[in-house]
């Protein structure tokens, strides 16, 4: 087992989270939609750094797509892209605000409901293939 997954795992059985949280391992993708739908709010807590300073992950333009609010780390490009569109909120990376985003989001049905539309409406109109490739042939 890798040094990091035995941290996780002991990290996990502590008193502190043991009680409070389920784990599931990988999952086939086509799972995917099912964990997507039954949630409120979608989160991409990803730990800044060069790599994440670079782009944004795919499953925040999936989480968008099922019109789901999202809570993302203030990792320059999702952070621009949820302030933006306003489909949901920053924190600061590695930090407890990630805490009192969640829960000002679980207390307001209406943002949640407005930002996940916000998030929908932003793949349909400027995150897609058809608009960028329409955007290269303007060039071609």
């Amino acid at each position: 087992m890798r040094k990091d997954q035995e941290q996780f795992n002991i990290y996990l059985s502590s008193e502190k989270l043991k009680d409070k949280t389920i784990y599931y391992p990988w999952k086939n993708i086509k799972y995917f939609p099912s964990y997507v739908s039954t949630s409120d709010v979608c989160i991409s807590p990803l730990v800044k750094n060069k790599q994440h300073e670079s782009g944004i992950a795919n499953k925040v333009f999936q989480y968008m797509l099922f019109g789901k609010p999202l809570i993302v780390s203030n990792c320059k490009p999702q952070e621009i892209l949820v302030k933006e569109n306003n489909c949901g909120l920053a924190f600061r990376s590695e930090d407890a605000e990630l805490s009192q985003k969640i829960i000002e989001l679980l207390n307001d049905v209406d943002k949640r409901e407005l930002m996940g539309n916000n998030g929908e409406k932003a793949v349909h109109e400027k995150y897609n293939l058809k608009v960028s490739w329409d955007k290269v042939n303007r060039f071609i």
